[in-house]
Parts: structure tokens; sequence; C-alpha cells
């Protein structure tokens, strides 16, 4: 079997884990189901040879965990940020385009503990419109194709969020 589609199988699995997050309204399911996600994406963009795409998937996963059981603060936040800019240095230095997953988790680990949910929503579009880039040159087409569907879930959970605060 081929390995890009071996690895766009296991980025199917992951993508629809990465959807259903858009429909999630709380930080620590989001947090949650994001830790199964990221791994298989990981495990995915290792196989197409996306090596800050890995990095940025194993990372976040020990960003979640940490954050399920310590308070979020600026210099954890600092922390894992350049514990992402540290690891991908190597890929970073290859191709400018490496920098698309640490700009993304960055930019998420940066917003995690703000207080809105459609705050955190609205940064997640902008990550997934950096990792529709990266995944179509890594030829990770279905998570290309599920980037665009998380940026339309999330837009709908903004949705579902403001409408349930007009009937609360």
């Amino acid at each position: 079997m081929n390995l890009i589609l071996i690895a766009n199988v296991i980025s199917f699995l992951g993508c629809l884990l990465m959807v259903s997050i858009g429909f999630l309204r709380k930080k620590e399911q989001i947090l949650g189901v994001q830790c199964l996600q990221f791994s298989l994406m990981g495990v995915s963009n290792f196989l197409l040879g996306g090596i800050s795409g890995t990095i940025s998937n194993v990372v976040s996963v020990l960003r979640n965990l940490v954050f399920f059981k310590v308070k979020v603060t600026v210099p954890l936040k600092l922390g894992f940020i350049a514990l992402q800019i540290l690891l991908s240095l190597g890929a970073i230095r290859k191709s400018p385009l490496e920098w698309l997953p640490v700009l993304a988790a960055g930019a998420f680990t940066w917003f995690l503990d703000v207080k809105s949910e459609v705050t955190l929503k609205i940064v997640m579009i902008g990550t997934f419109f950096l990792w529709v880039v990266y995944d179509l040159c890594h030829q990770n087409y279905v998570a290309m194709t599920f980037d665009v569907l998380s940026i339309f879930s999330n837009i709908a959970g903004i949705y579902m969020i403001h409408k349930a605060k007009k009937t609360a």
C-alpha cells in the first residue's frame, strides 16, 4: 500500500475528531479530543515528511495534558511556544513552509486561556488556514479538506454559542 494513502487514512481518522471539535463548546472537551486528534495527525505528518507538523502535534498533546493539570500561565505558554520553535528549527531551516505548524500551535497556545469560547474558535479558524497550506504542500489531502470543513464547523460552533446565549 502506498505510504501517502496510509498516511491519508490515518489523517482521516484524526480529521473526523478535528471536525467534531468544532461543535464542542467547553474548553475541557476541546482539549481532550484534541489529544487523540493530534496523536493521529502527528503520525500522518511523520509518514508524509512533515517534520514540524509532527513536532507541533506532539508538543500540542503534551501542552494539553499539562494544561489539564496545571493553571495556564504566561510562562508556561511561552515555554511551550519556545519548545515548539526549538524542536522545529531543523525543519524550519529546510523550508519556510515548516513555520506554518509552529505559528498555528503558537497562536493556539497563546490564546488557550482566553475566557471566550468564541474567541478561541476564531483563533482555531485562523490556525486552520495555516494548516490548509501546510497539508496541501505535504500531500495530506484528507487533512487539507478537513481543515476547510473545520473552519466551517467552528463557524457553526460560534453560531451555536450565540444562539444558546440568546435562549438562556
